[in-house]
Protein backbone atom coordinates (compact mmCIF):
# COMPACT_ATOMS: atom_id res chain seq x y z
CA UNK A 1 0.00 0.00 0.00
CA UNK A 2 1.66 3.87 -0.84
CA UNK A 3 2.10 5.99 1.90
CA UNK A 4 0.22 9.13 1.87
CA UNK A 5 2.14 12.45 3.09
CA UNK A 6 0.65 13.94 6.46
CA UNK A 7 0.52 17.84 6.65
CA UNK A 8 0.90 19.10 9.99
CA UNK A 9 0.69 23.37 9.89
CA UNK A 10 1.40 25.30 13.57
CA UNK A 11 -0.93 28.46 12.92
CA UNK A 12 -0.31 31.82 14.18
CA UNK A 13 -1.72 35.38 14.78
CA UNK A 14 -0.17 38.48 16.05
CA UNK A 15 -1.91 39.30 19.82
CA UNK A 16 -3.57 42.83 18.95
CA UNK A 17 -3.29 45.61 21.36
CA UNK A 18 -4.88 48.86 21.70
CA UNK A 19 -3.19 51.73 21.98
CA UNK A 20 -5.46 54.95 23.86
CA UNK A 21 -4.42 58.60 23.23
CA UNK A 22 -5.56 61.16 24.76
CA UNK A 23 -4.88 64.91 26.14
CA UNK A 24 -5.02 66.29 29.16
CA UNK A 25 -7.02 68.81 29.56
CA UNK A 26 -8.92 67.64 26.91
CA UNK A 27 -9.60 71.57 25.79
CA UNK A 28 -5.67 71.66 25.34
CA UNK A 29 -5.18 69.90 22.33
CA UNK A 30 -5.07 66.83 20.40
CA UNK A 31 -2.70 63.67 20.55
CA UNK A 32 -2.47 61.00 17.69
CA UNK A 33 -0.36 58.14 16.61
CA UNK A 34 0.55 56.73 13.51
CA UNK A 35 -0.65 53.76 12.22
CA UNK A 36 -4.55 52.56 12.98
CA UNK A 37 -5.69 50.15 15.80
CA UNK A 38 -5.43 47.27 16.85
CA UNK A 39 -1.35 47.46 17.38
CA UNK A 40 1.08 44.55 18.31
CA UNK A 41 3.80 44.31 20.87
CA UNK A 42 7.03 45.65 18.27
CA UNK A 43 5.18 48.04 16.17
CA UNK A 44 7.10 51.03 16.04
CA UNK A 45 4.62 54.04 16.83
CA UNK A 46 5.61 57.49 16.21
CA UNK A 47 2.90 60.13 18.87
CA UNK A 48 2.21 63.54 17.93
CA UNK A 49 0.42 66.94 19.17
CA UNK A 50 -1.08 69.87 18.06
CA UNK A 51 -1.94 72.22 21.01
CA UNK A 52 -5.27 74.39 20.80
CA UNK A 53 -4.88 78.53 20.80
CA UNK A 54 -3.81 79.25 24.24
CA UNK A 55 -2.13 76.02 24.81
CA UNK A 56 1.43 74.89 24.72
CA UNK A 57 2.97 71.49 24.83
CA UNK A 58 4.25 70.58 28.00
CA UNK A 59 5.16 66.28 27.79
CA UNK A 60 3.78 63.12 27.13
CA UNK A 61 2.70 60.70 29.99
CA UNK A 62 2.56 56.73 29.84
CA UNK A 63 -0.75 56.25 32.24
CA UNK A 64 0.54 58.86 35.25
CA UNK A 65 4.26 58.67 34.82
CA UNK A 66 6.40 61.50 32.86
CA UNK A 67 7.95 60.30 29.92
CA UNK A 68 11.64 62.51 29.95
CA UNK A 69 11.31 64.19 26.61
CA UNK A 70 9.55 67.27 25.93
CA UNK A 71 9.97 66.70 22.24
CA UNK A 72 6.34 67.56 20.04
CA UNK A 73 6.57 64.06 18.40
CA UNK A 74 7.56 61.26 20.75
CA UNK A 75 8.74 57.37 19.24
CA UNK A 76 8.33 54.44 20.63
CA UNK A 77 8.30 50.75 20.34
CA UNK A 78 4.55 49.48 21.37
CA UNK A 79 5.41 46.92 24.43
CA UNK A 80 1.65 45.57 24.58
CA UNK A 81 -1.86 47.05 25.57
CA UNK A 82 -0.99 50.99 27.07
CA UNK A 83 -2.19 54.25 27.01
CA UNK A 84 -0.07 57.50 26.05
Amino acid sequence: MPSTPANLYAIFALTPYTLTMAASPTAGGTASATGSNPRHAADSITASQTPNAGYCFVNWTDGTAAIKTRKPSYAFTMPAATTR
